[in-house]
């Protein structure tokens, strides 16, 4: 008499959470087809829409959230024939069948926790909802499925786990690109490379983005290779609204961005020609501190002492107040707020020949995109 409340009990838990995934995924799946941004989750650096737009958010070039809607289908779909008033033999089918999927689930879930706590270095909260929903539906079906087809849930997620792994999604063409906007004028912003070079690129990026340090040091890496061929203009861009208009949000590891992307003009505005040492230096100061947000007051302190190495402390304090900055951030705000790739905002963008590419992990077709973007750029002998 007493296991019947309880398995009642346990199916409609089941359900609910099955539901709740259900609608978390056919939300998120909703987003990515297309292409809007995720609401409340902080952008760019570290939150939803960075998880979201990264290679890890695809399987076989299909959104991971489309294979979350159907496994909650299943299981929902299982769970008409899991209660107690179905024949034995249809309860225990049943829950196999919501194991077997639980187990694929329920890995797949810890699998993208741990890409997102170690690779992407961020979390999006919706994301982690839905793999909360997976897991608590693989303990509760674990506990009442027998017998060894749910084991065989184990080989799925491996596979899923092995085709993210060895087969990398399509690296975007130059023709991909939107063209958005004109060529960014050397001499009015900070640049890398030789401001009088025949090619100009740029780069919007927020220091306390991960994905935009990588960024960073392609575009380095592709100012030195092309020597005296390709200038970067450098587009300092907080994901903060307090200094960014564009943004809606901000995440976590952006609480000082908007300090340092002042910090980094005022540099510019002070020792232009020291700018490009003191970028180099700042974005890898930056990577020492994967949780800014953590020790704020420390982490802006050794960014300004880095600062001061190149650049007099009151010159410095004087061009915190000039007014230009102020300028020149609503300016990159406006560029964030309209360089959208597959219509989606971000950071960090590339803006190659007008047209606005996401940030690559790939620095051999990061050149050869350069050299689809301006015909006749080759490196320096």
């Amino acid at each position: 008499m007493d296991a019947t409340p309880r398995r009642d009990r346990a199916l409609l838990v089941l359900r609910a959470i099955a539901l709740c995934g259900l609608a978390i995924a056919a939300y998120l799946m909703y987003l990515v087809i297309t292409g809007q941004t995720v609401p409340g989750c902080g952008e760019g650096a570290g939150g939803c829409n960075a998880v979201l737009g990264s290679r890890w958010s695809q399987v076989l070039g299909l959104p991971v959230s489309a294979f979350a809607v159907g496994a909650y289908l299943v299981v929902l779909a299982a769970s008409i024939h899991a209660g107690p008033s179905r024949p034995e033999r249809h309860r225990d089918g049943a829950w196999r069948i919501i194991a077997f999927v639980g187990i694929v689930a329920g890995l797949s879930a810890l699998w993208f926790i741990a890409l997102q706590l170690f690779v992407l270095r961020g979390f999006c909260t919706y994301c982690m909802a839905a793999h909360a929903c997976s897991l608590v539906i693989a303990v509760l079906a674990l506990r009442r499925a027998s017998g060894k087809l749910p084991l065989f849930g184990t080989l799925p997620a491996l596979g899923m786990i092995a085709l993210q792994l060895l087969v990398a999604p399509p690296a975007p063409s130059f023709e991909d690109g939107g063209v958005i906007f004109d060529n960014f004028d050397p001499a009015a912003a900070p640049t890398l490379g030789d401001p009088d070079a025949p090619h100009v690129m740029a780069l919007l990026f927020d220091y306390n983005c991960a994905f935009c340090r990588d960024a960073h040091r392609m575009v380095a890496d592709a100012v030195e290779h092309y020597d005296g061929r390709l200038a970067a203009v450098m587009l300092p861009t907080a994901l903060d609204p307090a200094c960014n208009p564009g943004a809606r949000s901000a995440g976590p590891h952006s609480k000082t961005s908007c300090e340092l992307a002042r910090l980094a003009l005022a540099v510019w505005l002070t020792e232009p020609a020291q700018f490009a040492v003191f970028d180099r230096e700042l974005v890898e100061h930056a990577e020492h501190f994967p949780d800014p947000s953590g020790m704020p007051a420390r982490y802006l302190d050794e960014a300004r002492a880095i600062a001061e190495r190149y650049a007099d402390a009151e010159q410095l304090d004087t061009a915190l107040t000039d007014p230009r900055i102020d300028e020149t951030l609503q300016t990159n705000g406006w560029v964030y707020e309209n360089a959208e790739f597959n219509g989606r905002r971000a950071v960090p963008r590339l803006i190659l020949a007008g047209r606005v590419l996401p940030g690559l992990a790939d620095r051999q077709t990061f050149f050869e995109l350069l050299e689809q973007a301006y015909p006749g750029l080759v490196p320096a002998p």
